[in-house]
């Protein structure tokens, strides 16, 4: 006799079946790579976790070339904020910026999605702490930059998260830069990217139907037990 736990788990296995398909991130986890990511400069898939790792290095025969993962130098600022589709301006937190390296992707998102990363931002190049360097990290949705990470005596390490209030194409972009200097190897590390669909309304009411439906249903079960 089928129970009511099953009857539950058909009705929601119907209403996914009804949801609408949204293109969401591509390889948000770099298990392939690159794949379906757009690169400028040192961009990279390091580590046995397999995170995206943009750095600061630049190729050109010094010590940034120990630090430097992809064998591309990273690009001068006036190359990366077209890229990132962010003004120059933008960049330049507590200074100006110089060089860096940054990665994109175009996502068609619902009012309401979320957007989560794991995150690690760091100076890789100096072992006495970051004095004197400011460098950045940046997080930008169709070239506005929602989020910055600043260096400090110890590397940011954590979760981000982002709820778009429109739905639509977006650029979403992720990006390092020097700032007030050329020095200094830094790098932002990034997995785990993903975006949370928030149910059309269509779907709720739909869930909302079937389980109306399997409430009846139990009812009448009851009701016919009871006078058996």
């Amino acid at each position: 006799m089928t129970s009511v736990r099953q009857l539950i788990a058909a009705a929601a296995l119907c209403v996914a079946g009804t949801a609408p398909a949204f293109a969401l991130v591509t390889n948000g986890s770099f298990t392939d790579g690159l794949t379906g990511w757009q690169t400028i400069g040192d961009v990279s898939v390091q580590g046995v976790a397999k995170r995206a790792t943009l750095t600061t290095a630049y190729m050109d025969g010094d010590l940034e070339e120990f630090f430097n993962h992809s064998g591309v130098s990273a690009v001068d600022v006036n190359d990366l904020a077209p890229f990132a589709g962010v003004n120059v301006a933008d960049l330049d937190v507590g200074g100006w910026a110089a060089e860096g390296s940054a990665m994109k992707q175009v996502l068609n998102v619902g009012a309401g999605d979320t957007l989560s990363l794991d995150f690690w931002f760091g100076l890789t190049s100096q072992d006495i702490g970051v004095s004197g360097f400011e460098d950045l990290a940046f997080v930008a949705i169709d070239g506005q930059i929602v989020q910055t990470f600043a260096l400090g005596l110890l590397p940011s390490v954590g979760q981000f998260s982002y709820q778009f209030l429109t739905g639509g194409p977006v650029t979403l972009a992720f990006g390092i830069v020097d700032i007030n200097d050329y020095a200094g190897v830094s790098e932002f590390r990034l997995d785990n990217i993903s975006v949370s669909a928030v149910p059309e309304p269509e779907t709720i009411a739909m869930l909302l139907a079937g389980l109306g439906v399997i409430g009846v249903t139990v009812r009448r079960r009851r009701a016919t037990n009871a006078s058996a």
